[in-house]
């Protein structure tokens, strides 16, 4: 069995401990070890770790479909411009429909639903007409 020249003790191998050392080491790599441990569970749970990029790319999907209507809206939106600006069918159809526009020469005639109160919603008779206060009346 060899001996060591300073201190006289036998260098043989203890079991279980390589090299003969006993466990110098071993509270350095611990420390070590949960400090990098530490370290990857900041950097995944962090501001920039993976949760949030999971949550990133869930919101860029998002808004890459709201994009994807609203260029198509305005696609219709661009033809309904043009239509209007080039079709005098159609400036015709829109001012009859929504402002209930006629030609002179014509009547229109609108058909209301039923109240909700189940009376009917013309009137019988005409309301009274006011009057013009005049200087005679």
């Amino acid at each position: 069995m060899a001996t060591s020249s300073f201190s006289g003790k036998s260098m043989a191998h203890s079991p279980g401990r390589p090299g003969g050392r006993r466990g110098s080491h071993s509270p350095l790599l611990l420390l070590l070890g949960l400090f990098l441990l530490a370290l990857v569970v900041i950097s995944q749970l962090g501001e920039n770790g993976i949760v949030s990029w999971w949550k990133l790319r869930a919101e860029v999907a998002d808004l890459q479909a709201e994009t994807t209507g609203l260029q198509e809206r305005n696609r219709e939106l661009e033809a309904r411009i043009d239509a209007l600006l080039t079709d005098p069918a159609t400036l015709e159809k829109i001012a009859r429909e929504q402002f209930n526009m006629q030609r002179p020469d014509e009547e229109v005639l609108m058909i209301l639903p039923p109240a909700a109160d189940g009376r009917d919603p013309s009137p019988a008779t005409p309301p009274d007409r006011p009057r013009a206060e005049g200087p005679d009346s």
